[in-house]
């Protein structure tokens, strides 16, 4: 069986990074993709999709020093579903995509110390063995 997700998409707001007292890392960020396409009248339509994205130890680490608004990311992962009560005690259904790679598009700079930016390429934040939780 396979579940792997792949998305490119632009990050909705700041990453917000939570450490435990284990010393491991989650971050959790909302992307979204768009698809666009011609309505029967020939008008072009756009639709856009937001994806709750989680990430673990190293890529949550990666994310929370590389990541913020509006940056664009091609992220792999895998779909996870699950449930929870909210304070009313109603069950609501959550998907999320699990991520383990996460690779920053387009320029990134890196500022040197005389304080001129210096492009340092692609940044990738890859998930290791010992970065899964569970």
């Amino acid at each position: 069986m396979v579940n792997t997700v792949t998305l490119i998409g632009h990050v909705g707001q700041d990453p917000e990074a939570k450490e435990f007292p284990s010393g491991s890392v989650v971050v959790n960020l909302s992307v979204a993709t768009n698809r666009t396409w011609k309505d029967k009248d020939g008008e072009q339509q756009k639709e856009t999709t937001w994806h709750k994205v989680v990430a673990f130890n190293g890529t949550a680490k990666f994310i929370a020093e590389w990541v913020k608004k509006g940056d664009q990311l091609y992220v792999t992962g895998r779909i996870q579903n699950r449930t929870y009560e909210d304070k009313d005690g109603k069950t609501m259904y959550v998907s999320e995509i699990m991520a383990y790679r996460v690779q920053k598009l387009g320029k990134v700079e890196n500022v040197s110390e005389g304080g001129a930016p210096v492009d340092i390429g692609p940044v990738t934040g890859d998930v290791g063995e010992d970065d899964i939780p569970f």
